[in-house]
């Protein structure tokens, strides 16, 4: 086997493991940056991360992030709740939350990739325990391609309301495109006004199959090549 053949075979199978452990990244909306780097489209915004492109879009009002952060010193932005910005409150509609408005509608966040991503995990504000203990706290409903996801309220007054879903912990990443949020309805689901929260952020990675196919198959093609030649002599 010639230099340039080994060098070839050692890249290939290297690099095709290495795509299958694509690392996620994390998209923030609570961080001023992320928010100014989108594109206004038809009934929201659109945006890229990892090169995928995704749109973000409502219905019931419009996509908003403009609201202030609201928690206190105590709060996720100071490292309880892991690298959420805080520049604001996440993005809602209308005003910084998705809310269930009656029990037959409500407000839906329609977050979309171009393709499929690993989906990993999610972060959210606002969402609060509710002072009277006999009606629970709010509750935020996740959709990943029709399956649903609930995250319960854990946050009391001044401290932002964090709240997160692990996928890893329930055996994730999940695969999927299409993410909607909507709030629940219900006296135990609500706080002492309305059952809504702020979508704050997601970690994602790309699926790296055609790369890491691609990769695999030059490796193959140096085992083969170097099989032949052992045969030949």
């Amino acid at each position: 086997m010639t230099p340039l053949r080994k060098f070839m075979l050692l890249v290939g199978l290297l690099a095709s493991f290495l795509c299958n452990g694509a690392v996620a990244a994390y998209l923030d909306f609570t961080d001023d940056n992320t928010v100014l780097s989108l594109s206004p489209i038809l009934d929201g915004f659109g945006g890229s991360i990892d090169g995928i492109g995704f749109t973000l879009t409502s219905m019931d009002g419009a996509v908003n992030f403009n609201e202030a952060y609201d928690g206190s010193l105590d709060s996720p932005c100071q490292g309880f709740g892991g690298p959420l910005m805080c520049d604001n409150d996440g993005v809602g509609i209308g005003n910084d939350e998705i809310t269930g408005l009656s029990i037959s509608s409500g407000q839906t966040l329609s977050l979309v990739f171009d393709t499929e991503v690993y989906i990993s995990s999610f972060d959210f504000l606002d969402l609060y325990l509710n002072p009277d203990p006999q009606k629970g706290g709010e509750q935020a409903s996740i959709s990943i391609d029709g399956v649903i996801y609930t995250v319960d309220a854990t946050g009391v007054s001044g401290d932002g309301g964090y709240a997160n879903l692990d996928l890893l912990s329930l055996g994730g990443p999940i695969l999927g495109q299409t993410i909607e949020f909507t709030a629940f309805l219900g006296d135990l689901l609500q706080d002492d006004r309305d059952n809504d929260y702020a979508f704050a952020a997601i970690s994602v990675s790309a699926v790296p199959i055609p790369a890491a196919a691609w990769l695999f198959g030059t490796a193959l093609v140096g085992l083969i090549g170097f099989s032949k030649r052992r045969k030949a002599a």
